[in-house]
C-alpha cells in the first residue's frame, strides 16, 4: 500500500506556478432566472462545490458548468441588500453580516449550511447596523473581521466577532472611513486584505489586517473603484478584482486586476464583458472559475446604464490536483480540514499514507485502535483494500505501515 501511495503522490506533484492573468470569458446566460439583480452578495461553498448568492431573503445556488442559478430558499433571513458575505472554512458555512432592508440597517450575523439559516448573533453589544460593509473570516484566528460601512455616517472602525467572545471593537485606526469597499482573507499570508471603496472620491489603497495592526500595503497602485468584484483565488494565492464603479458621474470599467501580496498587476481589459458595479463575483475553487451575475452597467450595443440580468464565467483552466479522485482539489480539502497534510507538502496524507488515521504524520497504536473500533463496518476511510468492509486485510495494512509516513 505504501508503494501505491507514493506512486499516487508522484502523479499529483505540484505543477509549475500557474499563469496569473488567464482570460477565458464566456457568456453563461443572457437572462438568468434571477432577472435583473444588483446589490446582492455571493460566495463559494468549498465543501458542497456551489456558488451561493443572497438577494433580499432569497438564496440562489449554482453548481458550475452545465448548471443554472436555482432558488433554493427564501423567507427566513430578513430581506437585505448591500450586505457582507464570506465563507467559514472551519464550520463550513456561508456567513452574512449587515446590509439594509425593510427593517433598516442590520448588524446581525446569519450562517447558511446549504439547507437552513442559523442566526449567530442579533448584533447585541456589536457595531451599529450598516450597509456596504465588508467582512472576512480570519481562519488562523477564527475571527470574523468587519470594517467600515455606512449607518448614517461613513465608518472607519474595525470589529471582530467570534463564537467564544462575541463582538469586540479592535481598532479605530488604519483605513479612513469607507463604504462599498471589499475585503477577503489571504490564507497564504494569514492577513485580511481590504481594497478600494469610496470616501469623497474613489479610493485605491490596499490595507492588510493581521489581527493586531492595519498596514498600508499599497497606496495608489491598484484600481480606484467601489462596489466592485473581489475574490480570493486559492489556487494562485492571489486577490483578483474585476470592474466596479467610479464616480462622478458613476461609470463602470472593464479592468481585471490581481494582487500577489506585494503589488497589483493589471490584466488586459475584458472587452467582451460589459463593465458592472453593485455586484460581486465568487471564485469556484473546485473548477478554477470566476462567476459573476448582474449588477449595474451598460449592456453591449446600448448607451443607457441599467440593472443587468446576464451571467458570465471566466474559466481559468488551472491544472488542479485531486489525488484521491473525489472531485475536490487537494488544496481545497486541506484548507477546509477535509484532509490532513501533516508534512505540509500540499498533498492530502491519505494519498501518501492512508493508514495515518489520526493525521499525526505517522502510523502507530492510535491508528490501530481507531481501525479496531470500525471492525466489520463498511467505512471507506478505513477499508484500505476496498473490499467493502474493515477486516483482517486492513489490519495488516496498518501493521505494515507502522512508523513515520
Amino acid at each position: 500500500m505504501r508503494f501505491y501511495g507514493l506512486l499516487i503522490a508522484l502523479m499529483c506533484m505540484t505543477p509549475p506556478s500557474p499563469a496569473q492573468c488567464q482570460s477565458n470569458w464566456s457568456l453563461e446566460s443572457a437572462q438568468t432566472g434571477l432577472g435583473v439583480v444588483a446589490g446582492h452578495c455571493t460566495a463559494f461553498d468549498e465543501v458542497r462545490g456551489v456558488h451561493v448568492l443572497l438577494r433580499g431573503d432569497q438564496v440562489w445556488e449554482h453548481a458550475g458548468p452545465g448548471d443554472q442559478w436555482r432558488l433554493v430558499a427564501e423567507g427566513v433571513i430578513p430581506p437585505r441588500g448591500a450586505a457582507g458575505m464570506c465563507w467559514d472554512r472551519i464550520r463550513h458555512r456561508i456567513v452574512v453580516y449587515g446590509g439594509e432592508g425593510g427593517g433598516g440597517k442590520y448588524n446581525d450575523i446569519w450562517a447558511w449550511d446549504g439547507q437552513t439559516w442559523e442566526q449567530w448573533t442579533n448584533g447585541t453589544n456589536g457595531p451599529s447596523g450598516r450597509n456596504y460593509v465588508a467582512i472576512a473570516h480570519d481562519v488562523e484566528r477564527d475571527r470574523f473581521v468587519m470594517f467600515g460601512g455606512y449607518d448614517s455616517n461613513l465608518r472607519g472602525d474595525t470589529w471582530e466577532w467570534s463564537h467564544q467572545l462575541g463582538w469586540q471593537q479592535v481598532s479605530t485606526g488604519g483605513p479612513e472611513a469607507l463604504y462599498a469597499h471589499r475585503m477577503v482573507y489571504d490564507d497564504e499570508r494569514q492577513v485580511c486584505v481590504l481594497h478600494g471603496g469610496y470616501y469623497f472620491f474613489n479610493r485605491n489603497e490596499t490595507w492588510t489586517w493581521d489581527g493586531n495592526t492595519w498596514t498600508l500595503a499599497s497606496n495608489g497602485s491598484g484600481p480606484a473603484r467601489y462596489v466592485f468584484s473581489m475574490a480570493w483565488d486559492s489556487f494562485r494565492k492571489q486577490v483578483v478584482c474585476f470592474s466596479g464603479t467610479q464616480c462622478c458621474p458613476e461609470s463602470e470599467s472593464q479592468e481585471e486586476w490581481r494582487w500577489d501580496g506585494e503589488s497589483w498587476s493589471q490584466c488586459s481589459n475584458v472587452v467582451d464583458v460589459p463593465g458592472r458595479g453593485y455586484t460581486d463575483w465568487s471564485y469556484d475553487s473546485w473548477r478554477d472559475e470566476l462567476r459573476i451575475v448582474g449588477g449595474f452597467g451598460i449592456p453591449q450595443g446600448q448607451s443607457a446604464r441599467v440593472a443587468l440580468s446576464d451571467a458570465w464565467v471566466n474559466a481559468l483552466g488551472g491544472d488542479l490536483d485531486d489525488c484521491d479522485g473525489d472531485g475536490i482539489p487537494d488544496h481545497v480539502e486541506i484548507s477546509n480540514n477535509l484532509a490532513c497534510d501533516a508534512n505540509l507538502d500540499g498533498l492530502p496524507d491519505a494519498c501518501v499514507c492512508p493508514q495515518d488515521l489520526d493525521c499525526d504524520g505517522s502510523v502507530g497504536m492510535t491508528d490501530l485502535m481507531l481501525l479496531l473500533e470500525e471492525w466489520g463496518m463498511a467505512n471507506t476511510d478505513f477499508d484500505f483494500d476496498e473490499d467493502g468492509f474493515v477486516d483482517f486485510h486492513d489490519l495488516l495494512g496498518v501493521l505494515r505501515a507502522f512508523g513515520s509516513c
